[in-house]
This record gives structure tokens, C-alpha cells and sequence, in this order.
């Protein structure tokens, strides 16, 4: 039995799995098993949205600063040049600009970010200096731990202590509703 086969079963029973607790839950609100009606719900409900959307998200806003410190660290002087060479290889015009334009986003992006200002917005646009990086020295810790945080922070949002989350009043505005 080859490696690849046992990594494939094991993602196979992996993503079975989420689908099983998935189908199960919404099973149990079905049947009448779970009411999502019911205070107990609501109370489990809002504990788990303070602890996911509320305390977490400055942590992986705390990480990313840090991540993204030690990835434009590892590339200076800024743009690195691993950049540069990326982006020349794939035939990119002025591809130092380019790269150095990533860098800026990058370190602006992730200051203000670490501050709340736009989070889920500037996560977004941080897909690019992070992907370049991947791209140039491959998936590290620093790296894929930026991507990770961009990503959490995108899905739940800034969290406590942001500054400036203006996009959050578009997020939880139900389009239609009155």
C-alpha cells in the first residue's frame, strides 16, 4: 500500500466525517431533538460566538502582525528578492515595482490589520504578498501561519478592540430584510 493511497483514505474519511456531524445536527434540529428555538441553544449559541467572535479573533490578529513581521524579515531588505525573482520568472513587467508594491501592502496591510482597521478586507488583500511568498520559498511556519490567521480572521472578523471594522455592519446585514 502506497503512502498516497493511506493519506487519501484518511482525507476521504475526514471530510465523511464533517459531512456525518453536519448531517447530524441539522438532523436533530429536524426531528425536534434540538430546538434552536430553545433558551439553552440560544445561551450555547452566544457563548460560542463570544468565545469564536469576539476573544479569538485579536489573537489571530496578534499572530498575523507577528507572522508577517518575521516573513518581510526574512526577505529583507524590502522587496525581497525571492519576490522579485518570482515574479520576473513568470514574466511579469517591472516586476521589482510589483514586489515592492506586495511589501507595501504587506507592511501596511498587516500594521492595520493588528489594529482592527479593515480587517476582513485587508485579509483579503494580504493573499498576495503571503501567496507570493509561498510561492518563493515555499510553505514555512511564518508563512502559513499568516495565511492561516488572514483566513481566520476573514471568517469570524476583528473581534474585540478593533479600531475600525466598518465592514462588520455589512457582514451581519441580513440583504432583502428591513
Amino acid at each position: 500500500m502506497h503512502l498516497h493511497h493511506v493519506a487519501a483514505v484518511h482525507d476521504e474519511y475526514r471530510i465523511a466525517r464533517a459531512s456525518g456531524v453536519g448531517f447530524r445536527g441539522d438532523w436533530f434540529g429536524v426531528s425536534g431533538a434540538l430546538n434552536p428555538d430553545g433558551p439553552g441553544f440560544g445561551r450555547a449559541q452566544s457563548a460560542v460566538y463570544r468565545l469564536f467572535g469576539v476573544w479569538l479573533p485579536p489573537l489571530w490578529r496578534l499572530l498575523l502582525v507577528i507572522a508577517m513581521a518575521v516573513v518581510l524579515r526574512a526577505g529583507w531588505p524590502l522587496p525581497p528578492a525571492g519576490w522579485r525573482e518570482l515574479l520576473a520568472g513568470w514574466g511579469v513587467p517591472a516586476a521589482g515595482v510589483v514586489a515592492g508594491l506586495a511589501a507595501a501592502l504587506a507592511v501596511v496591510g498587516g500594521a492595520l490589520v493588528g489594529l482592527g482597521v479593515l480587517p476582513r478586507l485587508l485579509s483579503v488583500a494580504l493573499a498576495v504578498p503571503i501567496g507570493f511568498d509561498i510561492a518563493a520559498r515555499g510553505l514555512r511556519w511564518d508563512n502559513g501561519l499568516a495565511l492561516v490567521a488572514t483566513i481566520f480572521i476573514q471568517l469570524l472578523g476583528p473581534g474585540r478592540f478593533a479600531l475600525w471594522p466598518a465592514e462588520e455592519r455589512f457582514m451581519f446585514r441580513r440583504l432583502g430584510g428591513r
